[in-house]
C-alpha cells in the first residue's frame, strides 16, 4: 500500500515510484476541502478517486503498465505530482490475450451510443450558446438542462479526457478563487452567472469555450478505435 496526503498545495509525496502490476494507494485528504486524486497519462484518466471529504482516507487499486503518470494533487491550480511505473515480472506475466473479440459487438454499439449521444450535445450547445449571445436569459436558463443532460450522457466517456473534464465540467470549488479564478470555465461557470448573477453579461467567451471543447470531444470519439485495450493494460504503445 503506498500512502498518498493531499495537502492544500500539492500532493505528499509528490513523486512516487512503484513497480508496475496491481497497486494501491491509500488517500487521505489532509487539507480542508473536498479532494479528488487522480492518476493521468497525458490528457487520459487512469484511475481517480473524487469527493474524499477533509480528514477522510480512500483505498484505489489500479494495474499499472511501466511508463511515467502525473498525479492530481487537490485544487486544480496544484501542481501535479509525478508517478514513476517501473518493469516488473508481475506485469510481464500479466501481460496476456483476454480474448477481445468476445467483447468487439457490445463495445462497438457502445460507440454508436457515444457518437450518436456526442453529435445531440453539438446540436444542443449550439442552441445554448446562441441564446446566450443573443442575450435572452430566460431562453439560455431553458435550455442549460437539456444541454447538460446531453452531456451527462457521454459523461462516462468524456470524464477519461481529463483535459475536457476540467474545462466542461469543473466546480468553482476546485479552484482557489472559486467563481472570481479566470481558469474556471464551462457549464458551472455559465450557471454562476444565468441564475446567481440573472445575466447573460461577460458569458460569451464563457459560452465558446465548452461549444469548443464538445465539438472537440465530438472529433476525438468518431476517432476513436475500437475495440481498445482493456482498463489494466495501461498506456498505448
Amino acid at each position: 500500500m503506498h500512502l498518498v496526503a493531499v495537502a492544500a498545495s500539492a500532493c505528499d509525496p509528490n513523486e512516487i515510484t512503484v513497480a508496475g502490476g496491481k497497486r494501491s494507494f491509500e488517500i487521505t485528504n489532509v487539507s480542508d476541502r473536498p479532494i479528488e486524486w487522480e492518476i493521468l497519462d497525458g490528457v487520459m484518466v487512469v484511475a481517480e478517486r473524487e469527493n474524499i471529504p477533509p480528514g477522510f482516507k480512500q483505498v484505489l487499486s489500479a494495474r499499472l503498465a511501466p511508463g511515467d503518470y502525473e498525479m492530481t494533487c487537490g485544487l486544480l491550480t496544484n501542481p501535479r505530482g509525478v508517478l514513476h511505473v517501473t518493469d516488473s515480472e508481475e506485469w510481464a506475466a500479466s501481460a496476456f490475450d483476454i480474448g477481445l473479440r468476445e467483447f468487439l459487438e457490445p463495445l462497438s454499439e457502445y460507440k454508436i451510443y457515444v457518437a450518436e449521444n456526442t453529435a445531440k450535445l453539438v446540436e444542443d450547445s449550439k442552441a445554448f450558446v446562441a441564446a446566450i449571445k443573443a442575450g435572452d436569459v430566460e431562453n439560455a436558463k431553458s435550455l442549460f438542462a437539456p444541454t447538460r443532460t446531453s452531456y451527462e450522457a457521454v459523461e462516462p466517456v468524456a470524464e477519461l479526457f481529463s483535459d475536457f473534464d476540467v474545462s466542461i465540467d469543473a466546480r468553482a470549488d476546485d479552484y482557489e478563487k472559486a467563481e472570481a479564478d479566470p481558469d474556471f470555465t464551462g457549464f458551472h461557470r455559465i450557471e454562476y452567472g444565468l441564475w446567481v448573477k440573472d445575466s447573460t453579461g461577460g458569458l460569451d467567451d464563457y459560452a465558446d469555450k465548452p461549444l469548443a471543447d464538445v465539438i472537440d470531444l465530438n472529433n476525438r470519439i468518431n476517432a476513436l478505435t475500437f475495440p481498445p485495450k482493456p482498463s489494466w493494460a495501461g498506456p498505448p504503445s
